[in-house]
């Protein structure tokens, strides 16, 4: 109930009308099948009503974001000076390398990662070097970057391959002819020569451009390409259980490019049926997405999310506001969230190193919206 002139609110219980401070705390007093009736009166209409102390949460928000407007997709971390800039819009990204594949040596606490696709990888100082050579950003600069920017890419697998008795001779049926002798050789289709393969004692396995890489800047002996005829390649048998036992599915394919644009992360989150996926990308120095403050979000959105981890899909649940807030939701039943707005809304998941980009407001429980008022501990 809004009083009229003096625009007080108030929540009516059992003949008593209750002050109530905000939005949010109103809506956790009232079953969800009162379905939020809002009711305007004049102030002289219930001036000799009973009245009962005030209640709510401090600080929780007055206005919670529409389901309609909760941002899935478009959550983006860039980097700003060394701070991290999070923005969360209903917007397609303008990215720096079009469909390219960007990819960036950085450092963060002593250790070096190369960030590309959709993971960070680990790189031994004595690869750091050929590396950068072999994917053409030798001359960029290495970043020193937070981790807490750094954790929003899940770690990937280990950049090397798997190579059996490298070095050791190879059976008479995997030569090419005799124009190589040893495991761990790479060929290359003449008549092809994007085809390129890696010779292993059970056959030939297939290389993507990305993995040749790899290799290359792992042992710049082994992977010298020699040129063989297609009848050849085409004879020798092929490793049948593909190139997952040498490399692993999860690295890009294609080649990635360098980008000397500002380096971001961005997130669409997860489903029961899909997991969150992250994936470094560039904008241009001039993107809005690249001089926000430390939190931006689009005007009325916000998130519904619950946090997920490696092994446990079920955390806890939170709001973001259009401040950018987030506020635990210590209860978030069907019924807690049908009342907040969100009924038959599945919270995204979310992984958690991307809450800690947001501060916290007050918990919300129904509990303590039907206390006083009181300072409130931040959520978690």
């Amino acid at each position: 109930m809004i009083a009229k002139q003096s625009a007080a609110r108030y929540v009516s219980e059992k003949g008593t009308l209750y002050p109530v401070i905000n939005a949010t705390s109103a809506r956790l007093m009232l079953p969800a099948s009162a379905n939020f009736p809002v009711i305007v009166v004049d102030d002289d209409k219930i001036a000799s009503t009973p009245k009962g102390p005030a209640r709510g949460i401090l600080g929780a928000p007055d206005d919670l974001p529409a389901a309609a407007a909760l941002v899935e997709d478009g959550w983006v971390a860039c980097l700003n000076g060394g701070k991290t800039a999070t923005t969360l819009r209903n917007q397609p990204i303008t990215t720096a390398t079009g469909d390219g594949l960007p990819v960036l040596m950085v450092t963060s606490g002593g250790q070096n990662w190369l960030l590309v696709g959709g993971a960070r990888y680990a790189v031994p100082a004595a690869k750091v070097g050929p590396l950068r050579r072999e994917l053409d950003i030798a001359t960029i600069e290495v970043p020193e970057v937070p981790g807490t920017w750094l954790d929003l890419l899940p770690q990937g697998q280990p950049l090397e391959l798997s190579n059996k008795h490298r070095g050791a001779l190879l059976p008479p049926a995997l030569t090419m002819g005799g124009r190589i002798t040893k495991v761990g050789q790479v060929v290359r289709d003449s008549n092809n020569p994007a085809r390129q393969f890696i010779v292993i004692g059970e056959g030939t396995v297939p290389l993507t451009p990305f993995a040749a890489a790899v290799y290359r800047a792992d042992d710049p002996e082994m992977s010298v390409v020699v040129s063989v005829p297609s009848a050849d390649l085409a004879a020798a048998p092929a490793y049948t259980k593909g190139s997952g036992d040498v490399y692993p599915d999860s690295w890009p394919v294609t080649m990635p490019v360098r980008s000397k644009a500002v380096p971001c992360i961005t997130l669409t989150t997860g489903t029961a049926d899909d997991a969150p996926a992250a994936r470094f990308v560039t904008v241009a120095p001039d993107s809005p997405l690249a001089k926000g403050p430390a939190t931006t979000v689009t005007p009325g959105a916000g998130a519904l999310v619950r946090v997920s981890s490696v092994g446990s899909p079920s955390g806890p649940v939170f709001i973001i506001d259009q401040s950018g807030r987030k506020f635990a939701v210590l209860d978030p039943s069907e019924e807690t969230l049908a009342r907040l707005g969100y009924a038959g809304y599945r919270p995204r998941l979310l992984p958690g190193p991307w809450l800690l980009l947001f501060p916290s407001g007050p918990a919300l429980s129904e509990q303590a919206a039907l206390a006083s008022p009181a300072v409130a501990s931040p959520g978690p």
